[in-house]
Order: C-alpha cells, then sequence, then structure tokens
C-alpha cells in the first residue's frame, strides 16, 4: 500500500500544511504569515524546518518503507520505542520490519532541516488509522525548544513531553528567536497547556531591559488571546554557562526575574528555569547553552510535575 496525499495528511501531526509538490510531499509547521515575520529581513532562510512534525499512525503492515526527498535525520518509534534513527540523503530509503499485527508507528521528520518525504509504502497492509493522542499541547520557545543538540530529535524536552503525555502537539521553537509578539497563531489548534520558554535569545542580543520587558508583556498577552481556553506555563531561561556576565539589560538572572513577574501578572503559571537542568557543564552539549540528552531527560522530568495537573 502506497499512501495518498489523504492519508499523508491524515496521519500527520504537528503540521499546519501538508502539500505535494515537485513529487514530493512537503510539511510546514508555520503559516505564511509567521514565516514572513519570522524572517522579513532575510528571505532566504524563511522557516521551514519541519520540527515537531510526525506521521503517527496503526497499521497490520509487517513493514514500512519510505523513499527520502531532502536530506535530515530522520527516526521511526514502533509502539514508542525507536528503531529507526539516521542521517539519510535524497532518495534513500529507511526500511523497518514490523510485526503484522496491530503496531503504533511514528515518523519523526528532521528538526533541524525540511524534512520531506518521495513517498511512503506499508508492506502487505489492510488498514491505516491515525493515532489517538490522550490531550494536546503547545510549544513556543527558542533553539533549546526545538531540541538543538539532542543526540535524537525525539529526545528533546518537547518530544519526550510530547511521548510521556501521549499528546498531539505543536513545536513552534525557533533556533535564536526572542520574543516576537506577532508570531503566537493558533490555527485552530486548542491545547489543554500552552508552554512558553524565551529569554535567552533577548538577554544574549543586548537587548535594553525596557524592550524585553515591552515584547514579553505583549508576547504573553498574544498567547493569551490564540489560547484564551488553555492554561497558560512560562519557563524562565534556564542556567548558561555565561548567564552572570552583564549585557545591555543586565544579567540573564536579571532577564530571568522580570520576565517572572511579568508572566504572573499575566496569569500564567511560572516554572523557575534554574530548576529543571543541573548547573553543571556535563549536561550540556555545548559549553553550557543547550542541554544534551541527559540534561533534556532532567528537563523533562522535572517540567512534568507542573504539567500534569492540566492533562
Amino acid at each position: 500500500m502506497e499512501l495518498t496525499l489523504q492519508q499523508i495528511q491524515d496521519v500527520t501531526f504537528g503540521a499546519c500544511q501538508v502539500s505535494y509538490q515537485d513529487d514530493a510531499y512537503y510539511f510546514y509547521r508555520f503559516t505564511k504569515r509567521q514565516r514572513e515575520v519570522f524572517y522579513c529581513n532575510d528571505p532566504q532562510k524563511e522557516q521551514l524546518d519541519t520540527t515537531g512534525i510526525c506521521l503517527d499512525f496503526h497499521t497490520d503492515a509487517d513493514h514500512v518503507c519510505a523513499t527520502i526527498a531532502q536530506a535530515g535525520k530522520y527516526e521511526i518509534l514502533v509502539d514508542n520505542l525507536t528503531v529507526f534513527c539516521e542521517h539519510l540523503e535524497p532518495e534513500q530509503q529507511l526500511c523497518v520490519p514490523l510485526s503484522g499485527a496491530d503496531n503504533r508507528v511514528t515518523l519523526i521528520l528532521p528538526s533541524h532541516t525540511q524534512g520531506a518525504i518521495r513517498s511512503i509504502c506499508l508492506g502487505n497492509a489492510a488498514y491505516i488509522q491515525p493515532h489517538r493522542h490522550k490531550c494536546k499541547l503547545a510549544f513556543y520557545g527558542d533553539s533549546i525548544t526545538q531540541g538543538w543538540n539532542s543526540e535524537k530529535d525525539s529526545q528533546s524536552y518537547a518530544w519526550l513531553t510530547t511521548r510521556f503525555f501521549d499528546a498531539q502537539s505543536v513545536n513552534y521553537g525557533v533556533g535564536g528567536t526572542t520574543f516576537i509578539p506577532q508570531i503566537p497563531e493558533s490555527q485552530g489548534f486548542c491545547p489543554e497547556v500552552v508552554v512558553v520558554a524565551l529569554g535567552t535569545n533577548d538577554f544574549g542580543k543586548f537587548k535594553t531591559m525596557e524592550q524585553i520587558k515591552a515584547d514579553c508583556s505583549d508576547y504573553l498577552q498574544a498567547i493569551k488571546r490564540c489560547y484564551s481556553n488553555s492554561k497558560w506555563l512560562c519557563i524562565t531561561p534556564i542556567w548558561r554557562r555565561n548567564g552572570l556576565e552583564p549585557r545591555t539589560a543586565g544579567t540573564l538572572h536579571d532577564v530571568r526575574l522580570q520576565i517572572d513577574a511579568i508572566a504572573r501578572e499575566e496569569g500564567f503559571t511560572v516554572i523557575d528555569g534554574l530548576s529543571l537542568v543541573p548547573h553543571r557543564l556535563e549536561y550540556y552539549a555545548d559549553n553550557g547553552t543547550h542541554p544534551n540528552d541527559l540534561g533534556f531527560a532532567i528537563f523533562t522530568s522535572n517540567l512534568l510535575k507542573f504539567i500534569t495537573p492540566y492533562v
């Protein structure tokens, strides 16, 4: 059984659009308007990566094979266990044997490149059914939310949290991003919980404290307008090696305190980022900015207790 565009659309989660063009299936997590906002000054860097997007379905196939159209790291989970994770080049195939009984298959698209699929086939399959998730989550953030430096994309805190709750989620994390109030957009997605984790780049890009406070306030208000029926959580910046070095706005801890105060005033549940990841370099992949897989695992373990009451 070779999947059709409609079947692929039916089993794709974390994307606002799936299209067939140039003999391949392409997946988009941001609307065209959002992409224009992110890259209004540099259209060549339009945000097209497939962070947080997956095909998630049940089938009685005895194998699954996909031909890749765009290079990147692709991962397959069978019944929530990783069985394949490799960087593939265009026209390479990934093939995974299945039991022929009912299996849940989750194909995770690349988080840092644009994933695209030429075709996907299920061997000797009588059916394919979308997985029914237990809840919905939305993540807004920077490269830490996007999952930079996790060995496997499925080991980022957003993916680990999604998998723990068996959730349908969207991940709006973008490397290098700051509080940009024009970005939040629900796209008709109604999650139980929205997690916002920003601020470290506002500090790193030498914004003034007044600018950070204004952008943070406007951003959180935009989240509230988009997700009026959701529970809102705000994670203040996690520990980073140079967080005590003064920048234009002061230290990262000065920024952290202001985000905390604004988020509480806006009605968010605040999670102290300093309490999530140990303050030691062995939990980080790049000398103290992005957690490694161990750091993300501890991050997630500490985060779950804040989300669990609301899902």
